[in-house]
């Protein structure tokens, strides 16, 4: 659960086909928010610096929460690693109190 105005990390770490996690950072990797289900409402290009990036393969994005957003949201990193796409998304809930 997340709270309007709060500051919430969220993180991925990209996985290859097998299972095991890539040994090189994906490109083109995304950030994006949407309100349930498909509608996008937020999207920012992460760098490979520090900025975004943990490890290789493990980005984070701290998002603040807009005040007008309350419900079922979903968040979704996005990469190119050997030109396919890898997707990752989940729903997090927003509640005022």
């Amino acid at each position: 659960m997340a709270y309007k105005g709060d500051t919430v990390r969220f993180e991925v770490k990209f996985l290859g086909f097998d299972g095991e996690e890539l040994d090189i950072a994906p490109e083109e990797v995304t950030f994006k928010v949407y309100a349930y289900p498909q509608e996008e409402l937020f999207s920012v290009v992460l760098d490979h610096t520090y900025t975004h990036l943990i490890k290789d393969n493990h980005f984070f994005y701290d998002f603040t929460i807009p005040n007008e957003y309350e419900g079922t949201y979903s968040y979704e990193f996005k990469g190119l690693f050997r030109n396919n796409p890898f997707v990752a998304r989940e729903d997090f809930e927003v509640d005022f109190e």
